[in-house]
């Protein structure tokens, strides 16, 4: 299924001076202000991000459409390259102990934005062929008045737009495959926009995403509130696989961002807010997640989310996140065997853990057996894991009913669970089919 309007292309949005961003060009000629962001000249992982000497950069008008501003992040960081580091670690003298012990008290607050640095992740290269759909959320909405804007007036959809565009950017660089659920500022429904998603097309021939991210941010009527929450379909049970993400997602975006980390539970379920969750959340059959990065109803953030560069901050956040999450793989099981048994019917799954197998180690136990379990329903059912062969076997009972949900649960040692995990069995065919509530990722290979 193809949804009308829904795009993987890199176009900017047209947005209108009321709502907080301007769509001129910007004026490309060096303007110190103490307001202008500094960059961290670190063009690459292994380079420390030094503290420019630079005070000054180039000013530009707070929200833009991407192309300018890309062309003035090449600007700045050409005219920081040659910016010389503090960093004591650069020193030509090692700093003494009792130097890194004096700095120790005279911490920085955590409110204190560190200086923007965006290097390349080195597990990037894990990224290589995911299918990501991006949902930047609402949009279409600038005629209805004080809809999701913040207190001068930013809207709520063009802040998602902006950080869906510069994290496509980011991942596609990584060989990620990456689709949008809106290339412009109009509505899309939320049905449409799981729908997307669940059905994309796969160059293997299958369909569905490998990822879902609806892109938000939160308002309250408390102006002083600013804490990001992660949320999730339903119960945790059911989002095994994708609140491994959402927890590295959480601590990613409060890192960055430097929200109210510790305020609440960063994981959220979306039945908290309504009896049968977000329509989008709920639809999605791939593993999905609704981000609320911070609050653009807290003054001070909402002026910032107005930033070009602090909607890089946010959208680096989320591709760092999501570049440790693949590095340590997506295990998943494949029905290998099924035979007639007494009691029923025999099965064998072959485990796979998600990780490359020219790793070094790759021979020995990378599943955690105490982790392993399968479900019929909400009976456990007993199993038997062979080690050696990394195959577990069950009897699914002959009185199962025809669209009972069985589902396999195990963790790879990088704690990483399976996907898919539940299965919708099909009795009436011999032997029953097992159906899949969700895609299967392809292995891939160490891609270095």
């Amino acid at each position: 299924m193809s949804v009308p309007g829904f795009s993987s292309s890199l176009s900017s949005p047209s947005s209108a001076s009321t709502d907080g961003f301007t769509s001129s060009p910007p004026d490309l000629g060096w303007a110190p202000s103490a307001a202008s962001p500094i960059l961290c000249c670190s063009p690459s992982w292994s380079t420390p991000s030094p503290a420019c000497a630079f005070s000054g950069a180039p000013e530009f008008p707070a929200a833009m459409p991407l192309r300018p501003l890309l062309c003035c992040l090449a600007a700045a960081l050409l005219a920081l390259g040659g910016c010389q580091t503090t960093d004591p670690m650069k020193a030509s003298e090692p700093a003494p102990l009792e130097a890194a012990l004096a700095a120790l008290r005279e911490r920085p607050a955590w409110t204190d934005h560190a200086p923007l640095s965006f290097p390349r992740h080195p597990a990037g290269v894990y990224l290589k062929d995911w299918y990501i759909v991006l949902d930047p959320g609402h949009g279409g909405d600038a005629h209805i008045p004080g809809y999701k804007r913040g207190p001068t007036g930013v809207r709520e959809a063009e802040i998602n737009w902006r950080v869906a565009l510069l994290l496509q950017e980011l991942l596609e660089a990584e060989g990620a495959r990456v689709f949008l659920t809106r290339d412009g500022d109009f509505d899309v429904s939320n049905a449409d926009r799981a729908a997307f998603a669940n059905t994309l097309p796969r160059a293997d021939g299958g369909e569905g995403a490998d990822l879902f991210l609806s892109l938000h941010h939160n308002a309250s009527s408390n102006p002083d509130s600013n804490y990001t929450s992660i949320w999730y379909h339903g119960e945790a049970r059911w989002n095994e696989s994708v609140l491994d993400l959402a927890v590295i997602l959480g601590h990613s975006l409060g890192r960055h961002l430097r929200t109210e980390v510790g305020r609440t539970s960063l994981l959220m379920s979306d039945q908290q807010m309504y009896p049968q969750g977000f329509r989008v959340l709920r639809d999605a059959r791939v593993p999905a997640l609704l981000l609320e990065s911070s609050f653009h109803s807290n003054p001070a953030e909402e002026q910032r989310l107005r930033d070009g560069f602090y909607n890089l901050r946010e959208a680096y956040a989320i591709y760092e996140a999501l570049c440790e999450y693949a590095y340590a793989g997506r295990p998943t099981q494949s029905l290998v065997a099924t035979e007639d048994h007494p009691e029923g019917f025999g099965m064998v799954w072959e485990l796979d853990d998600g990780l490359p197998k020219n790793w070094w180690g790759a021979e020995r136990e990378r599943i955690l057996p105490s982790t392993l379990q399968i479900r019929l329903g909400d009976n456990i059912l007993p199993h038997r894991y062979d080690r050696d062969t990394r195959t577990v076997a069950a009897i699914l009972p002959a009185d199962t009913p025809d669209g009972a949900i069985l589902s396999l649960h195990f963790t790879n040692f990088m704690k990483r669970h399976n996907h898919p995990q539940r299965h919708r069995i099909r009795m009436e065919a011999t032997p029953p089919v097992l159906e899949a509530i969700g895609t299967k990722r392809p292995f891939a290979p160490d891609p270095r």
